[in-house]
């Protein structure tokens, strides 16, 4: 099973698989951009990248998602109806 303590994804795919149902703490309207780790491997491993001297980078996909949307999309991939799915909102 996932890891169902650290990682936004790994927590509500597991919350969905197991339960159901998300806990989310938070809005769901903030926005996060993932980005698969073997594309990252990929970019840092890369000539010209190790030939950089910036001391900072933020390495991302570009593609923004809600924490709603992508509660949605889990939902959808481990086949919860959209009017099925049931959301507590924890405080912050």
């Amino acid at each position: 099973m996932t890891n169902d303590k650290q990682g936004m994804l790994s927590i509500f795919l597991n919350q969905g698989v197991e339960f159901g149902e998300y806990s989310v703490t938070g809005s769901l309207n903030r926005t996060r951009d993932f980005i698969y780790i073997d594309d990252v491997v990929k970019i840092i491993t890369n000539e010209s990248f190790l030939k950089l001297n910036a001391t900072t980078l933020n390495l991302c996909s570009g593609f923004e998602i809600s924490v709603k949307n992508l509660i949605e999309e889990i939902s959808n991939l481990i086949d919860i109806p959209k009017n099925n799915i049931k959301i507590n909102q924890l405080g912050n």
